[in-house]
């Protein structure tokens, strides 16, 4: 009876170690948190994703607010810490509609060009973005 006690203690142990500490080969994060506005006003509904050279990404999508929080894979929260690529766009709940325009930029989203640092610990990114 001891030696299954012993084993059943052990896979315990090694699930409570990985389940409980996130996700073992995750890169360094930095969380990260900001608000999204068009020509001043709070964007409800986009998403923000940040892609990391590495190719991670990690995204968020705002509330009426325009307030988001990224998620990176397995429940953790943030960004991977370094230079990543930004892409902000519209969330549809449906396919998109014959020609519909997403009323974020390309700039912003398909050809975008926004980059943003990640550092360790807590980072506020916010997103002034115009429609011109």
């Amino acid at each position: 009876m001891l030696p299954v006690r012993n084993a059943i203690a052990t896979i315990l142990t090694c699930f409570f170690v990985v389940g409980c500490s996130g996700e073992v080969n995750a890169p360094p994060l930095g969380t990260v948190t900001g608000k999204v506005t068009l020509d001043g006003k709070p964007v409800t509904n986009v998403t923000v994703n940040f892609e990391s050279a590495n190719g991670q990404i990690a995204f968020g999508n705002t509330d009426p607010s325009g307030i988001y929080e990224l998620k990176f894979r397995s429940g953790l929260k943030g960004a991977e810490v370094g230079m990543n690529k930004v892409r902000i766009e519209t969330v549809l709940d449906a396919p998109a509609p014959a020609g519909y325009k997403d009323p974020i930029p390309a700039k912003y989203n398909s050809r975008s060009t926004l980059q943003m640092s990640v550092q360790p610990g807590k980072n506020t990114h916010d997103f002034e973005l115009t429609s011109k």
